[in-house]
């Protein structure tokens, strides 16, 4: 496996990381830019497929459990074929938590 990774810029640690399998041939996406500093870490990579289409994959880590609105449209916006994995920061009880955040409520309705 190959390990692309984007460390956090600032601060301590951290950062965001997607492994490809050898062989996949995948180039990393430049990262979707924001009006405002919004302290997401994303990391998105395209793999070709066979059928001449690109399936996008795309790791998000929102800290603060704010998924940036910009980040989000970005990576959908002209893509058909989008993976979105990470750690948006949202506990409620579908994910298995013990404990539903207003956040959690939020983003489930």
């Amino acid at each position: 496996y190959q390990s692309v990774r984007s460390d956090r810029v600032s601060g301590r640690g951290g950062g965001v990381a997607i492994f490809v399998r050898d062989g996949l041939a995948f180039h990393r996406v430049n990262p979707i830019p924001t009006e405002i500093d919004t302290r997401n870490e994303q990391l998105t990579v395209s793999i070709h497929l066979i059928n001449g289409e690109s399936l996008f994959i795309s790791t998000l880590y929102c800290p603060r459990g704010v998924p940036s609105v910009e980040i989000l449209d970005g990576l959908l916006e002209g893509r058909k074929n989008v993976v979105l994995t990470g750690d948006f920061y949202i506990r409620h009880s579908s994910y298995g938590h013990n404990k539903t955040t207003t956040r959690g409520v939020t983003y489930m309705t």
